[in-house]
């Protein structure tokens, strides 16, 4: 993971008390009765330290980390928020983020509790409104379901013109939250633009038109039933199954185990949210506005 700029921390930890408690071993914790420990301390076998009492509290903007492209499962920023196994806490201290995927991976029985024990949410109006209010930052994979099928290794295509949902969320949330730490004029609210590179680069994809729903009667019928089932399973379930091959365990030359390439995440410098055209928090979120910080996203994305 890279970095082109240090991100300001959502909350710092600040200690509120301090208070001193006596330090037991093994043997006295487990063997002696609770009584007798008092007359243990005169004695000089018991330690007493002193123990700081902290929480965290509000002093920096909430974040939406967008990420590019999707690949054919978004590994890069799988790996990146889900667990410490890249260290994302002192990658980005102060910052807790949440991964976010479709609802329809929470209607699977087992799964649905695998994925919410590690912490990941819907993407959804009422699931991003929930974490951003409760001042958390949220990760999104932008391009979705019509991204990943133009995932293949070389490729570095994704769908991001007509998509604006995330930038309407952003300027609903702008100077919405349950803290008040944050004063008039503060940035509140910052779009992270990130790219993998390398993550279309994990799996061999069979690659069909890019960019087009309809079907076309020159292609071959196996190749336009195959389009059709996939256009169909985005349009009514949310998701479609790119057609891929890799390696497997023993072998490297057939399976569904991704390749062993690197995926090196770029994390750009966050655009801070604010509204515009007269608008307050609260109003309703206009046209123009989205119009301008979708352009501003998409500038910033292609440095």
């Amino acid at each position: 993971m890279h970095k082109t700029q240090e991100l300001q921390p959502t909350f710092t930890t600040v200690e509120v008390a301090g208070q001193y408690v006596d330090s037991y071993n093994f043997f006295v914790t487990w063997f002696i009765p609770r009584f007798i420990r008092p007359f243990l301390f005169r004695l000089g076998f018991v330690r007493r330290d002193r123990k700081s009492l902290t929480k965290e509290i509000r002093t920096g903007p909430r974040y939406i980390f967008c990420y590019h492209p999707h690949g054919v499962i978004a590994f890069g920023i799988t790996g990146a928020f889900v667990g410490e196994g890249l260290e994302i806490n002192k990658f980005f201290p102060g910052i807790h983020c949440f991964l976010l995927t479709l609802v329809n991976q929470f209607m699977l029985p087992f799964y649905r509790d695998y994925i919410m024990a590690l912490g990941v949410g819907l993407v959804t109006r009422k699931g991003i409104s929930a974490l951003l209010g409760q001042d958390q930052s949220v990760s999104i994979v932008i391009g979705g379901a019509s991204e990943s099928l133009l995932a293949r290794p070389g490729l570095n295509s994704i769908v991001l013109n007509r998509r604006k949902g995330f930038i309407k969320m952003a300027l609903k949330m702008a100077g919405i939250s349950n803290s008040s730490i944050i004063k008039p004029g503060e940035n509140d609210l910052c779009l992270v633009p990130s790219y993998g590179f390398g993550e279309n680069d994990i799996y061999s994809v069979y690659y069909t038109k890019e960019g087009e729903d309809k079907l076309d009667p020159s292609e071959k019928l196996p190749k336009r039933l195959l389009r059709y089932v996939q256009n169909w399973l985005k349009k009514n379930l949310g998701f479609t199954l790119p057609i891929i091959t890799s390696r497997g365990i023993f072998n490297y030359d057939f399976g569904l185990l991704p390749y062993r390439r690197p995926i090196n995440i770029v994390f750009g410098k966050p655009i801070p949210i604010k509204r515009l055209y007269g608008n307050k928090p609260g109003d309703p979120v206009s046209s123009q506005e989205i119009q301008y910080y979708h352009q501003l996203y998409t500038d910033a994305l292609k440095r």
